[in-house]
């Protein structure tokens, strides 16, 4: 399989996300104040009403599912935007304002895509957020076959004076 430069897999990943996943998380907690546990749920990427942004695209990612913990069993849901900059050939996730979960408010982080090797079906990709003085890092590995991802992890490792935990999350299509 010819790999296009990693420009272009920018692209090629955003435009095969919408629909549904399946979603499987492992939160490992190295502090007592915030639960270990499993999330089991489903996530979707949706096209917005007005997905054109002034240069690309926009996808709500809504994820739903059930958080176990040692105390219990919590239902929980999570919104982001996620957009493709044409110009820059760039995919960027922003957090949901507050009053409008449709809505993108601010910047979460930047997605930053290695090099592809010619052949690989696998492409990586990281990103950092900086949450006061807590940095997230987080690492994507997308699987393609037929120009497309049929699956992907997303590593989130947290790490500061208020913060200390891994998530570690797979999602394959539905």
């Amino acid at each position: 399989m010819d790999h296009p430069s990693a420009k272009s897999v920018a692209h090629r990943v955003f435009r095969s996300l919408p629909g549904e996943w399946s979603l499987e998380r492992i939160a490992v907690s190295r502090n007592n104040f915030q639960p270990g546990g499993r999330f089991s749920g489903s996530a979707r990427f949706q096209p917005q009403a007005n997905s054109s942004t002034a240069s690309g695209l926009e996808y709500l990612y809504t994820e739903e599912g059930e958080f176990t913990f040692a105390g219990g069993k919590l239902t929980a849901k999570r919104h982001y935007v996620w957009r493709y900059d044409e110009r820059s050939d760039t995919i960027s996730v922003w957090f949901v304002r507050t009053d409008d979960h449709t809505r993108a408010d601010y910047l979460y982080h930047e997605v930053e895509f290695a090099k592809a090797s010619p052949g690989s079906s696998t492409v990586t990709a990281g990103a950092s957020h900086l949450c006061v003085r807590d940095l997230y890092g987080v690492k994507y590995t997308f699987h393609i076959s037929e120009d497309k991802v049929h699956s992907w992890r997303l590593l989130c490792e947290v790490k500061g004076p208020a913060k200390d935990y891994t998530l570690d999350s797979a999602y394959s299509r539905l």
